[in-house]
């Protein structure tokens, strides 16, 4: 009776200690599955923002490309303005230049003029 009741105090001890090994595993198991669950939601968390972050660069991609597409249309569009000032200010200076060179053969008729009425004035006078 004696090695009988040391078999079951054996076994009783083996028991409690597979119970404990068994509750032991079962925490360290449910931790996992809940550190398991934490990342997936920081993945799922992670995916979203780098989906949101890929729709953003592709916004700005897009938007980065109509701005050159305007600024190419605008700088085409003010080289043209600048040529066609250009070709205005090349005309009015040659306007201006034959303006002043029509008033200096008009000045230089008149002062002619009146030297040739100022000759006739002290001619007559004289006479």
């Amino acid at each position: 009776t004696s090695k009988l009741a040391d078999a079951r105090e054996e076994g009783d001890r083996i028991r409690a200690e597979a119970e404990e090994v068994r509750s032991r595993m079962s925490t360290e198991l449910e931790s996992a599955r809940n550190d398991v669950r934490a990342r997936a939601v920081q993945a799922a968390h992670a995916q979203a923002e780098a989906d949101s972050n890929s729709a953003l660069v592709e916004e700005m991609q897009s938007r980065l490309s109509r701005m050159g597409a305007r600024a190419a249309a605008t700088s085409s569009d003010l080289t043209s303005k600048l040529a066609d000032a250009r070709q205005e200010g090349d005309r009015i200076r040659t306007n201006a230049e034959v303006a002043q060179a029509r008033l200096t053969a008009e000045l230089e008729t008149a002062r002619r003029n009146v030297r040739a009425r100022t000759a006739q004035a002290a001619q007559a006078q004289a006479e």
